[in-house]
């Protein structure tokens, strides 16, 4: 499996309309806009999980297109502490900083 990032989707989208547009390229085994916890709102972006040959497919054919009036980021999500940025701690007070 490999999962999907999708940024600068509209707040109001739902999952099925995700999985809807990405199962153009493969079976979509989970399509979730990440909501805000305290609002309930979307947070404009989303993961989608699909097979690595559809999720290749996908990204190369959506990144950039057209979703609802918004050009959407469509990338292999790396993971949270993974690809070109990692949290680090540093700094006296022992916070968490983008290096």
């Amino acid at each position: 499996m490999k999962t999907i990032y999708v940024g600068n989707i509209p707040p109001s989208t739902s999952n099925d309309e995700l999985a809807e547009v990405f199962a153009s390229y493969g079976t979509v085994h989970e399509a979730r806009a990440v909501l805000d916890l305290v609002t309930g709102l979307g947070r404009g972006f989303a993961m989608i999980t699909m097979e690595p040959d559809a999720a290749d497919a996908a990204i190369a054919a959506l990144n950039g297109a057209k979703f609802n009036g918004r050009n959407l980021r469509v990338v292999e999500h790396l993971g949270r502490h993974e690809g070109p940025h990692k949290w680090v701690p540093h700094g006296a007070g022992g916070g968490e900083g983008l290096v």
